[in-house]
């Protein structure tokens, strides 16, 4: 800080220093709250624009009932009820999803092959000693030698 600062700061302020101070606060606060109040007028119309696309998407994934779309479109205007609105949708499944559950997922021509079983041949399986619930040839090897007909698969 220079000399001149210090000492205007030390002075007292003038009554005309104090209006011509607080009228600059004033004028900074109004600045700033027209541009707010601009923008949440501008982003008001984006939301109203976009209600509309939102609850008809929300009947075409089955989120909500077609009769609801007045509901839909009055919690959509709030955004606390929109973020409650969000967490129960969340958890929901539509029938389509839940049809699909299970099922394996083919893309691009692949189809899963992983899970499906090969006929279990002990003879040349790398796992020694593996358990299964299919007949080894150690098995049937063991009922020929009891006499006894080894049980099919």
């Amino acid at each position: 800080m220079s000399v001149q600062q210090v000492t205007a700061a030390a002075e007292p302020m003038t009554l005309q220093q104090k209006v011509v101070d607080a009228i600059a606060f004033g004028s900074a606060a109004v600045g700033t709250a027209s541009r707010f109040m601009a923008e949440k007028t501008a982003q008001d119309a984006k939301v109203a624009e976009l209600i509309p696309q939102a609850v008809k998407a929300l009947i075409d994934y089955e989120r909500i009932e077609p009769g609801e779309e007045k509901r839909a479109s009055d919690v959509l205007k709030d955004p606390v009820q929109v973020l409650g609105l969000l967490i129960k949708l969340a958890g929901h499944r539509n029938t389509q999803e839940a049809a699909r559950l299970g099922t394996p997922i083919q893309q691009n021509g692949q189809t899963k092959v992983a899970s499906t079983k090969a006929p279990f041949n002990s003879l040349t399986n790398p796992n020694v000693g593996a358990r299964t619930s299919e007949i080894k040839e150690s098995d049937r090897v063991l009922f020929r030698g009891l006499k006894l007909t080894p049980p099919t698969p």
